[in-house]
């Protein structure tokens, strides 16, 4: 009888070739494919900028170093030594077209002149603007959530309290005091109501000049009304602290931020097919020496350095790549197959230790590869020039797995026959058409 289950044939817990997005796939470590000098990530001060199309890994990439980071944290707290690094996720969903959007309406432009615009106007201070916007907007939902962590971000001002200091004995001693008291409460009356209208009104000044100061130079969101900043920053702040003290703000013990920028092509306003100008100047203003010796900053572009104009002698002083983690992300024919190897396999592991744990018994590592299907059995049929020739025409990880679907497919709808070279030549076809 001829097989049509191949998940039982090659003896798979599922498919291993239908999770192509990192965010949604829970892949076991085993199944993934990292670089040498990407294995092991621990958190430093090093600035990583990394280059590829989509599919080419850049998210896998990012998840296991927010990953590394995490248990850094987690470490820290747990032996006190601090609160560990403040992790800012700039590439969450919404948060980029929020800022360009507002950065957008503020320049008073529209679509059709949004990509010269905004190269002209773009600055590394907006950037910086919308990390902080993000890290701050963050930070007090943290500490207005409630719980342990809201009141370890949150801290109380300092309010001046006012206590008479032996005034009795001192205005008893006055001379006009005795002859004329009612005379002399009226004055005293009016130079403290006098005195106290004048402070309040300097103080009004003081604050509302403080958070004009504040919101002045942000373009990347809507600026909130002066008295609505004015009251929030002096019930936050003493009078002493100025706009720049306020800028200035750290909370608690932490050992300092980490940026993660990632998805830049899904930012609506960064569409490379719709504004290709405006991903290049974003992606040129992240790419200053300045800006990268920030240090733990990990940028991830949707194109190689090339396609962004960052390969021209300019950029590459300003920039300095040489003095930074700067990686372009290509895969050649053997990461690939090693890549799909590492699926299949990490596959019938997983089946073996679910039958392991259905039967009562421990899974031992020691019996993989025992009495089970290698990855090469599914290409019996297909000479090992012909593969190696189809498989060479890939270039991400994504347009394999597309391949390796479509082959499976075609392996179900015709299991006598076989996989041949004429079936791999149509599924790289596909997966070059579905992939972009």
């Amino acid at each position: 009888m001829v097989h049509t289950d191949l998940l039982k044939l090659f003896g798979l817990s599922r498919n291993p070739f239908t999770d192509r997005t990192a965010e949604t796939a829970n892949l076991d470590p085993s199944a993934l494919y990292l670089a040498s000098d990407l294995r092991g990530f621990r958190p430093s001060d090093t600035t990583y900028v990394f280059f590829g199309r989509r599919g080419s890994g850049k998210t896998t990439i990012r998840l296991g170093q927010e990953k590394g980071y995490r248990d850094y944290n987690e470490a820290a707290v747990a032996s006190g030594r601090s609160k560990g690094y403040y992790m800012v996720d700039i590439c969450r969903p919404g948060h980029m077209t929020a800022c360009l959007t507002n950065f957008q309406e503020g320049l008073g432009v529209g679509i059709d002149s949004w990509d010269a615009t905004f190269s002209d106007q773009w600055h590394t201070a907006d950037l910086i603007d919308c990390i902080l916007c993000y890290a701050a907007t963050e930070l007090t939902k943290r500490a207005t959530a409630g719980g342990e962590e809201s009141a370890k971000l949150t801290r109380s001002p300092a309010c001046p309290s006012w206590a008479p200091t032996h005034a009795a004995d001192k205005i008893s001693s006055l001379p006009l005091l005795g002859s004329h008291p009612r005379w002399f409460a009226a004055a005293a009356a009016s130079l403290t109501a006098g005195g106290i209208y004048y402070y309040c009104r300097q103080e009004r000044i003081f604050n509302l000049k403080r958070a004009s100061q504040l919101q002045q130079h942000v373009r990347v969101v809507r600026h909130h009304p002066t008295e609505t900043i004015s009251q929030l920053v002096s019930a936050l702040f003493t009078k002493q602290d100025t706009a720049d003290t306020v800028r200035q703000l750290c909370i608690g013990k932490l050992d300092g931020l980490s940026i993660f920028g990632d998805c830049f092509d899904e930012v609506t306003l960064l569409d490379p097919v719709r504004f290709p100008a405006s991903i290049k100047a974003f992606a040129r203003e992240v790419c200053r020496n300045d800006v990268l010796n920030f240090g733990r900053l990990h940028f991830f572009f949707p194109d190689s350095r090339l396609s962004l104009d960052l390969n021209t002698d300019r950029t590459l002083k300003e920039a300095r790549f040489d003095r930074h983690f700067v990686r372009d992300l290509t895969w050649s024919r053997h990461q690939l197959e090693e890549l799909a190897e590492r699926r299949f396999r990490a596959a019938q592991q997983s089946l073996r230790e679910e039958t392991a744990v259905a039967n009562g018994l421990k899974y031992d590592p020691s019996s993989d590869g025992q009495d089970t299907t290698s990855f090469a059995d599914l290409f019996k049929k297909v000479r090992g020039e012909d593969f190696s020739s189809y498989i060479s025409k890939l270039s991400t990880p994504r347009e394999l797995l597309i391949m390796m679907t479509e082959m499976f497919a075609r392996i179900e709808a015709n299991p006598e026959g076989g996989l041949t070279a004429q079936d791999m030549e149509i599924a790289v076809t596909k997966a070059m058409e579905q992939s972009v």
